[in-house]
């Protein structure tokens, strides 16, 4: 099946928009935070791609669902290949292993995320965002960080692995 082969949307079942905007808001309202904003993304990609296909989203037939599947994982594959996410790849990394490093020595000095904050002069939940590698910290917070944790902070630039 292609996507042109999904079922159009027909006057008997064309359910208008205030249906979709309550199933909508209704389906939001059991999320919060990120999750609710990555949820709203996704859901707002469907409805998309449903109106560009004509199709009515609360309508849709298995097959249509595994059309619509389909395409989000090519846009994905293609996605991966570009050089922009190449980059922001290498940049989660690098924030993930900064924050790995600074949960590991604050577990090791057995202090509690509350503990190192204050003494960082930052909140626990932008530590906590910190350790998880949600935010890639500057050098004068790490040399902060480095100090509460009476550890040393070591920048290195080094040729690429061959």
């Amino acid at each position: 099946m292609h996507f042109s082969e999904a079922s159009p949307l027909s006057s008997s079942s064309d359910a208008p928009a205030g249906y979709v905007r309550l199933a909508a808001a209704a389906y939001l309202g059991r999320f919060k935070g990120s999750s609710r904003g990555h949820t709203e993304s996704d859901l707002r990609c469907y409805l998309t791609w449903c109106a560009e296909r004509g199709l009515d989203p609360l309508a849709a037939r298995r097959a249509d669902l595994e059309l619509y599947v389909r395409w989000r994982q090519e846009l994905a594959r293609d996605r991966r290949g570009s050089e922009d996410y190449r980059e922001g790849y290498a940049e989660a990394r690098r924030a993930f292993l900064i924050g790995r490093a600074v949960r590991e020595r604050r577990l090791a000095l057995g202090l509690s995320q509350t503990e190192l904050a204050t003494r960082v002069g930052m909140t626990q939940p932008a530590l906590s965002r910190l350790e998880a590698g949600g935010v890639v910290p500057t050098i004068p917070l790490l040399e902060r960080i480095s100090i509460a944790l009476d550890a040393d902070l070591i920048v290195q630039i080094a040729p690429h692995a061959a």
